[in-house]
């Protein structure tokens, strides 16, 4: 639990402190290089329509990045609320950084975009901001565990299904160059956009894209019930389903991804040593196929898993023995 709180004050709190801090002293760092006046707003269209001290807009870029990330830290984090009625961590997450990937960051582009080039017009400028708040929101909702629990309680009477999702190491390599691209594709996309070159469509695109796929490499759902084995990303691509019937056995292992799949990640083809998934090292279970095959799946309480995929396979071999081939029944 106090690693988690750690994870969210981090994401909601300090990350986006640094981005706001790095934004403001990219701006300081520009401003002996830009005039005295410089355009401070724009209209719909992107044409300049105002102006203003070229020090105002860092003034307004530290009070929106500053005082945006405070307030909903203050909201998400200090709520008086009973816990249920609190905002989500997963949605304070988003909006902090879709403000701190829109609006920060156009404000520090189209500022420091005027160098040499005053009043150039900001309407692409606008368009990146928007793809990289979307895209920023979504890597931060990502990289956060999700509050609801989803496992059942296999010490219960109930073992007809189980469910579990599970993360990589959020601290991790994985989750750092995964930041990290989104990061430089973001960086790219706005600098392209100031310098008017149409290479801005291609890293735009980029970032969306990596960002829309970043939980199928950070995260993973299993569940497990009467028709067999599913495992898939939130985005529901890529998935792999086993049918009940074509599993023989399953049991407890230590996953270490290198020697069990070959790689850390998805590998469904058997290029490795054996098909599974396991975006981080640690409990899972390895199920044998009829046809001999095996698959791994590294998955957070696994053992609760195990239990239900036995009670599964137990009942479906007692009702295909009880009942024949062609009238078998489901718990």
């Amino acid at each position: 639990m106090k690693s988690q709180a750690r994870l969210i004050r981090l994401i909601i709190v300090w990350l986006p402190m640094a981005a706001v801090t790095a934004v403001v002293v990219a701006e300081i760092v520009a401003l002996p290089f830009l005039p005295a006046r410089v355009v401070i707003h724009w209209s719909v269209a992107g044409e300049p329509d105002g102006w203003g001290p070229a020090w105002g807009t860092i003034g307004v870029t530290a009070a929106i990045g500053y005082g945006s990330t405070a307030l909903f830290a203050a909201v998400g984090l200090f709520d008086l609320r009973s816990v249920n009625d609190r905002p989500r961590p997963r949605f304070v997450a988003a909006t902090t950084w879709f403000v701190v990937g829109s609006c920060v960051l156009v404000l520090g582009a189209t500022f420091i975009g005027q160098i040499g080039k005053p009043e150039a017009p900001a309407g692409t400028a606008m368009l990146v901001a928007i793809a990289t708040g979307a895209s920023f929101a979504s890597l931060a909702s990502t990289l956060l565990p999700s509050s609801r629990r989803d496992r059942s309680d296999p010490e219960g009477d109930d073992l007809r299904q189980w469910s579990a999702t599970t993360a990589a190491g959020r601290y991790g390599l994985q989750g750092a160059i995964t930041a990290g691209l989104v990061a430089a594709l973001a960086i790219a996309a706005h600098a392209l956009a100031m310098l008017e070159q149409p290479a801005w469509i291609v890293a735009a695109t980029l970032l969306i894209v990596h960002a829309a796929a970043a939980p199928a490499a950070l995260v993973v759902q299993v569940r497990i019930d009467a028709r067999g084995v599913l495992v898939r990303s939130p985005i529901g691509i890529p998935r792999v389903s086993i049918p009940l019937t074509d599993i023989a056995d399953a049991d407890l292992i230590e996953v270490d991804p290198a020697v069990e799949i070959g790689k850390t990640g998805w590998n469904a083809r058997s290029v490795g040593p054996q098909a599974g998934v396991a975006i981080r090292a640690g409990e899972g279970i390895r199920i044998r196929r009829a046809d001999g095959s095996r698959f791994v799946v590294a998955t957070d309480d696994a053992a609760a898993g195990l239990v239900v995929l036995r009670a599964q396979l137990a009942a479906e071999r007692t009702a295909h023995v009880s009942t024949g081939p062609t009238e078998r029944t489901r718990p």
